[in-house]
């Protein structure tokens, strides 16, 4: 829907305001949602640090959120990586409980009769085709247990969304609360163009 879009794009700027500086680069739509990699070149090293991060509006099932594990799976050497789901409510179950574990790891299972396409299925066949139930299990665990999950509704994001653009980009202004929201204002409209 145009609202889950409107909500990631103000996720990715906020992390793009947050964040920014010379060694990072911001992927909207890349590998997942919002791609956040960081390269740090000395002489003849190189050291590479990437972050994914899902961004949901709505409710997230448990369905929902095994499918964000399986776009992590999929992802080349997935262990090295940071993951965050930013969603816009709360979680309605623990993605560490053993339950919601059995039923990501039955979500997958299903996948082997499903296209080769689907992700449950690339899981299925990459994890879990060769391997018993404890350990595709465990896989699932390690996984749930390094991402971060955290809440912000759209009010809230776009609330610190303004704060921050107003605290780094409207020093100039210091009298007029108003000229700072116009700006702040200005400045969102052209970056959800220039995404677009």
């Amino acid at each position: 829907s145009q609202y889950g879009f409107l909500y990631q794009k103000y996720i990715f700027i906020m992390n793009v305001i947050s964040h920014a500086s010379m060694d990072m680069f911001f992927t909207y739509e890349g590998i997942d949602d919002i791609d956040v990699d960081t390269s740090d070149d000395l002489s003849m090293v190189s050291i590479s640090t990437s972050k994914y991060i899902q961004v949901k509006s709505g409710v997230v099932s448990q369905d929902c959120w095994a499918k964000v594990l399986g776009n992590w799976l999929l992802i080349d050497d997935y262990q090295d990586k940071f993951f965050a789901l930013v969603c816009e409510n709360a979680l309605d179950f623990d993605v560490n409980d053993e339950d919601t574990i059995d039923a990501v790891y039955k979500y997958f299972e299903k996948g082997k009769g499903k296209k080769r396409s689907a992700i449950a299925r690339k899981v299925y066949d990459k994890y879990l085709l060769n391997e018993d139930a404890n350990s595709g299990k465990e896989i699932i665990k390690e996984l749930s247990e390094r991402c971060s999950i955290e809440v912000s509704s759209m009010e809230e994001t776009i609330t610190n969304l303004c704060q921050k653009i107003i605290e780094t980009y409207c020093t100039d202004i210091k009298i007029y609360e108003r000229a700072k929201q116009s700006r702040c204002d200005r400045f969102v409209e052209y970056l959800l163009d220039e995404i677009d």
